[in-house]
């Protein structure tokens, strides 16, 4: 079979077209990829920041129990925060875990343990007061009952 000059180009572009197909069908595929591969490795939208309240907006209910200290703060964070660094407070942690060990001390008659910070005025009376079930539990354990 011979073919003339007319068919073979027909026969070239039937070729030509049947590649293009093929090709046009591998970058749709890699176009897809490269998509879901960013969307994947991309950050999603980035978070909106909240929103701070502004000064005249906060209420400040708790204020330092130091004397000749007239600083109010929005929350007890700040002021525990505030008692450590400026009155040398130390942490809140610290100061129950002293109290404990002073009321401790007073139910077995001992002398108050050396401490390193500046315990806020009434600490301890008002750790007594608002941790009951602790105080409870030492009056049993000891058998006797203290007077702050």
């Amino acid at each position: 079979m011979c073919l003339n000059s007319d068919q073979k180009k027909l026969w070239n572009i039937d070729d030509l077209d049947q590649d293009l197909n093929q090709l046009a069908k591998r970058l749709d595929y890699l176009e897809e990829s490269i998509t879901e591969h960013y969307t994947l490795v991309q950050p999603q939208k980035q978070e909106i920041k909240k929103k701070r309240r502004t000064a005249n907006l906060i209420k400040r209910d708790f204020q330092c129990p130091y004397e000749k200290c007239d600083k109010i703060y929005g929350t007890d964070i700040s002021l525990n925060l505030h008692i450590r660094l400026k009155h040398n407070g130390g942490s809140k942690i610290e100061r129950e875990e002293l109290a404990k060990k002073i009321l401790e001390a007073k139910f077995q008659d001992e002398a108050d343990p050396k401490h390193s910070f500046n315990l806020p005025p009434n600490f301890i009376e008002d750790f007594y007061i608002h941790h009951q079930e602790y105080i409870n539990n030492l009056e049993k354990t000891y058998n006797k009952r203290i007077l702050l």
